[in-house]
């Protein structure tokens, strides 16, 4: 991927918009074939599950029209000290919650703090208050 610095990659958007049919009232479906029609819709537009779709069930045409070059949020977000002691990361980079010691199932593939921070104020609420993470320390939103 080093060699693609210099291009610019395309926007999931941009490869979208050429093999989805949008029904007017907010849905869409699957035309990236149309010589073969496809079953797949969706009654509310969500980006990331068609590029699921359409890179698992069309993986040809996925190639073809440049769904794999498009650019990716892959990068890890820096982890805070005070919670350092409280994740673990494995050799694949992906973050377990050990805030329960080793009870605590929650995995993300990419440390995401605010992510992170739901989970915490969502499944370990005691710990959210100590850390001031939660709901309520935010204005009754979830970060």
């Amino acid at each position: 991927m080093d060699g693609n610095r210099d291009k610019k990659l395309p926007k999931i958007r941009e490869v979208l918009a050429n093999v989805i049919v949008f029904d007017g009232y907010g849905g869409a479906r699957c035309n990236v074939d149309p010589d073969r029609p496809c079953s797949y819709h969706q009654n509310m537009f969500s980006g990331g599950n068609f590029r699921r779709h359409i890179l698992t069930k069309h993986p040809v045409e996925a190639a073809a029209r440049g769904f794999t070059a498009c650019r990716r949020r892959d990068k890890s977000q820096p982890i805070p000290e005070f919670l350092a002691e409280f994740i673990e990361t494995n050799d694949a980079g992906e973050v377990h919650c050990r805030i329960t010691n080793d009870q605590c199932r929650y995995t993300l593939p990419l440390f995401n703090l605010k992510r992170f921070q739901r989970h915490v104020c969502l499944m370990h609420p005691w710990e959210a208050r100590q850390w001031n993470m939660s709901i309520e320390e935010n204005g009754g939103n979830y970060p």
